[in-house]
C-alpha cells in the first residue's frame, strides 16, 4: 500500500505537473487519510466552485480511506516537535499516518524528500 498526499491527487484530477505519474500509480493498492481526503475536497471545491466534489469523486480510483486513529496521533506527536514551520497539520497528518502504517508516501511536494523519516516518500514531480 502507498499513502497519497493531497498533493498528488490533486495533481492528477487537476491535471497538473505530476499528474501523469500519479496516474501510473492507479493500478497500485493506494490509501489516503480521510483528514487528507478532506483537505482534497476542500481545496477542488475552492479551486473549481461549480464542479460537485466529494468522496464518490474519488471512489472509481478504488482508494482505501484511512481513519485518523489513536497510533497515528502519537506518531504524529512523535515524528514533529511542533517547530516545523513549512509543514502543514494536514501534511503531518499524512506523513504521520504513513509512519503509523509503515507504507511509503506519495506527494507532490518536493520539500518532503529532505525530511528524515523511517519511510520513502516517493515525489511525483
Amino acid at each position: 500500500m502507498r499513502l497519497l498526499d493531497s498533493s498528488a491527487l490533486i495533481a492528477y484530477v487537476n491535471d497538473e505537473p505530476g499528474g501523469e505519474q500519479m496516474a501510473k500509480l492507479l493500478n497500485e493498492s493506494l490509501a489516503i487519510s480521510a483528514v487528507n481526503l478532506v483537505e482534497t475536497i476542500l481545496k477542488l471545491r475552492r479551486l473549481f466552485p461549480f464542479k460537485k466534489f466529494g468522496t464518490e469523486t474519488f471512489r472509481k480510483l478504488q482508494l482505501k480511506i484511512l481513519p485518523f486513529r489513536q497510533t497515528d496521533l502519537k506518531a504524529c506527536i512523535d515524528t514533529f516537535s511542533g517547530d516545523e514551520k513549512d509543514i502543514s497539520l494536514a501534511d503531518k497528518v499524512c506523513l504521520a499516518t504513513a509512519v503509523s502504517h509503515r507504507c511509503p508516501v506519495v506527494t507532490a511536494d518536493r520539500s518532503w524528500l529532505k525530511l528524515k523519516l523511517p519511510i520513502e516518500v516517493i515525489c511525483i514531480r
